[in-house]
């Protein structure tokens, strides 16, 4: 064997150990991060609750620690952002009209439940609107089904059934199990989006058996996003679920029954869409204050004198579920996982000092609230026209190792997809999983979480994630599940990445509009 042969065998020994050394110490804070941010004592993390601003302090601490300097708010790492907290008062009803006038009120929680989570806008309430009964309240062109193909919905109140068309086909509605269309979110908007001024949906046995549990939600505190009046964007329509029993009480004497109805679902015949004899008339009474809640926002400045005043963002929601029913929601995943492989990636850039434009480390709250920190700092913030990319990390430390859920990278710039191909080769090698990248997703991922909000705003955005769905928004979701050489890799691959932005000559090129 020649000397010069162990010579370099020698050598390539000692830069692999030097490299897993580097890499177990890189696993090593990572762990550390989220564990922390994962523990019982930070409550899982709910907007507006000492979780909250127990985790923003710890990133904000970190920051500084790693050489990462404050941008937020009068020389503080913490972006202030106003939310309004709003419940229903016991005293809420719906009141049922007859075409006679006879009035007939039914109670909150002991007659419906209501979503406190959609607080509906007052113009919707208070005054009488027709009935429509739109079967299952689903337009979905890819089944070739629609339930508002034939009626006219605008400003009155649809009346549907839960779920969704039975099914033994898997690819037709629920033939392997339920599809987005009987999701209440997804009903809602489908609704809302025809003109409707109200939702009734009657709720299936399933519904029925988690009574407890979704009354207790329609108890709990609403938090939405300061709307302006003007804007368009207060067309939140009231939805309520109501039981089978009272469901036959409204439907009596009308066209179709709810035992017609009922028995059509279960023989999987089509459902009829019909108009009701009867008005309703929501009296919802909702009490509203206004709270402070904080994203975490630190710079690396960029070395160039030119480039600088440009950035690469880099971002998490650290927010996740908080205390459901006296039961800690960790969201060691969702997203812990996304925070500190943010905290990672700008400790090592911060060390490192190779970036021509400045790097933005943006660490969101009330994202499980509708993305909310994101929307605030992607409106409000004055350097965000000087963004010229995002990368968002939601859930990066579960699912395979080898292989990551990569979102949006060409929708605005094929520049940056050929970049994230470009840094992944050169660095992990995650098989990058696109098959949720498509404008048609029914998943709608693109649009479901914080990158999205850059989007709207022209910025080319990329989204990693795992994919995990075992545990997703449960209070299984902890941190010896964790994977965190993943995590290590999903680091390795965003700071190449970041470096390739930060260091272009010009900005991304912007050639598609999805």
């Amino acid at each position: 064997m020649g000397k010069k042969f162990i010579i370099l065998v020698f050598a390539l020994v000692l830069a692999s150990s030097a490299l897993s050394q580097n890499i177990q110490g890189d696993i090593s804070e990572i762990k550390e991060n989220l564990e922390y941010l994962a523990s019982d004592e930070l409550e899982g993390r709910g907007t507006l609750t000492n979780g909250e601003y127990l985790a923003s302090d710890f990133i904000a601490k970190k920051f500084s620690e790693y050489g990462v300097k404050p941008f937020g708010d009068n020389g503080t790492y913490f972006q202030n952002f106003p939310l309004i907290v709003s419940r229903f008062k016991p005293e809420s009803h719906v009141d049922i009209i007859t075409n006679d006038g006879n009035l007939t009120s039914f109670k909150f929680k002991s007659d419906f439940i209501i979503d406190a989570r959609r607080i509906p806008d007052k113009h919707f309430m208070g005054s009488n609107s027709n009935i429509v009964f739109a079967g299952f309240g689903i337009t979905a062109p890819e089944f070739n089904y629609d339930d508002y193909a034939d009626i006219d919905v605008k400003g009155k109140t649809v009346f549907i059934m839960d779920d969704e068309p039975l099914s033994e086909d898997s690819n037709y509605f629920r033939g392997v199990k339920p599809t987005q269309y009987s999701f209440w979110g997804t009903k809602w908007r489908i609704a809302r989006s025809n003109g409707a001024a109200g939702l009734v949906i009657i709720a299936t046995p399933e519904t029925m058996e988690r009574g407890k549990a979704l009354g207790d939600l329609g108890s709990e505190e609403s938090i939405s996003y300061h709307s302006n009046e003007n804007d368009g964007s207060n067309n939140r329509i009231p939805v309520i679920c109501i039981s089978p029993e009272l469901a036959a009480n409204i439907l009596s004497g009308e066209k179709y029954d709810f035992e017609a109805l009922d028995n059509l679902f279960n023989e999987s015949k089509p459902i009829p869409v019909f108009d009701l004899s009867k008005m309703i008339n929501f009296k919802f009474i909702i009490e509203e204050e206004e709270k402070m809640s904080r994203n975490v926002v630190g710079i690396i400045e960029g070395y160039d004198p030119v480039l600088k005043h440009e950035y690469v963002s880099i971002g998490a929601h650290y927010d996740h579920e908080g205390i459901k029913n006296g039961v800690i929601y960790n969201g060691a995943d969702d997203n812990a996982s996304g925070t500190a492989a943010v905290m990672e990636v700008g400790k090592n850039l911060a060390n490192k000092k190779k970036n021509g434009r400045s790097i933005l480390l943006m660490l969101y709250s009330a994202e499980e609230k509708g993305l909310m920190g994101s929307k605030y700092l992607a409106e409000n913030s004055v350097y965000v026209n000087n963004i010229i990319a995002n990368i968002n990390m939601d859930m990066v430390g579960r699912m395979s190792e080898d292989t990551l859920q990569s979102i949006g990278s060409r929708r605005l710039s094929s520049q940056l997809g050929d970049l994230v191909e470009e840094a992944n080769s050169e660095t992990s090698n995650f098989v990058l999983d696109y098959r949720y990248d498509a404008p048609d997703d029914p998943n709608r991922f693109y649009e479901r979480s914080d990158h999205y909000n850059f989007a709207k705003q022209g910025i080319p955005v990329v989204f990693f994630f795992d994919n995990m769905d075992d545990d997703y928004h449960k209070p299984s979701d902890d941190s010896y599940k964790i994977n965190y050489e993943k995590i290590a890799k999903v680091v390795s691959l965003v700071e190449s990445l970041t470096l390739k932005l930060s260091n272009l000559e010009t900005k991304l090129v912007i050639d598609n509009q999805n």
